[in-house]
């Protein structure tokens, strides 16, 4: 236990030298090396743990990392499901238009997922779109088949899928040729950029990207 929290104080040592080569990295080693410390003796260890969240210089680590007191914690995504009026035409959007993988398989009817990235333990991170005749909602709220409400009616504010920044001016131009309406927004305070549309059914579409110079030259970026 003791060579464990030696090695998790080692890696807050050196880690704030590999920011800039890859935070995300850094930011997941670091979580595991603490969890894996804190697995062992939670109840001694728990208020080292969150010591050792506050490293100088680095990105913030949630102070919950033990599971102390849920017994889980998220690690990922796994999917957004919209339910559909029109299912072929949002196919063809999110599958032409922008350009997702349609995976295939045993599918129930009324359904179609598409890939977004290869997800956490197993799980790819998906797309579905849900056609509204065929499948009601889970949980408490059952829905009938009635149109969904969508546009300023609905609960969902809009959807994002992140890209390189430099892809983004294909984009638009991409939108612009397709006879798509875009407008662009700039968030400095986290250095994104979103290229925002709609789909065929009023739901709002960012591809949204990180770039350090719009940080930066917000005056944001220094710490």
């Amino acid at each position: 236990m003791g060579r464990r929290i030696r090695r998790v104080r080692h890696f807050v040592r050196i880690m704030p030298v590999f920011i800039s080569i890859d935070t995300n990295w850094w930011h997941e080693t670091v979580k595991s090396e603490i969890a894996a410390a804190c697995s062992s003796d939670e109840a001694v260890l728990s208020a080292r743990c969150r010591e050792s969240t506050a490293i100088p210089n680095g990105p913030a680590l949630p102070m919950e990392t033990t599971m102390t007191e849920r017994g889980f914690r998220v690690r990922g995504l796994g999917e957004i499901a919209i339910r559909c009026d029109d299912l072929e035409r949002m196919t063809a959007f999110y599958g032409d238009v922008l350009g997702l993988e349609r995976m295939e398989g045993n599918a129930a009817e009324g359904i179609v997922f598409f890939r977004i990235a290869d997800g956490f333990g197993g799980h790819t991170q998906v797309l579905a779109l849900f056609d509204k005749q065929y499948v009601s909602r889970p949980g408490l709220h059952q829905t009938g088949i009635e149109a969904p409400a969508t546009g300023a009616s609905s609960s969902l504010h809009h959807l994002a899928f992140s890209l390189p920044y430099g892809e983004q001016e294909a984009v638009m131009g991409w939108y612009e040729a397709q006879g798509l309406p875009y407008r662009v927004e700039t968030f400095e305070w986290v250095g994104w950029r979103g290229v925002f549309t709609e789909d065929p059914e009023g739901n709002t579409v960012e591809l949204v990207a990180y770039d350090g110079s719009i940080k930066v030259a917000s005056g944001l970026g220094s710490r």
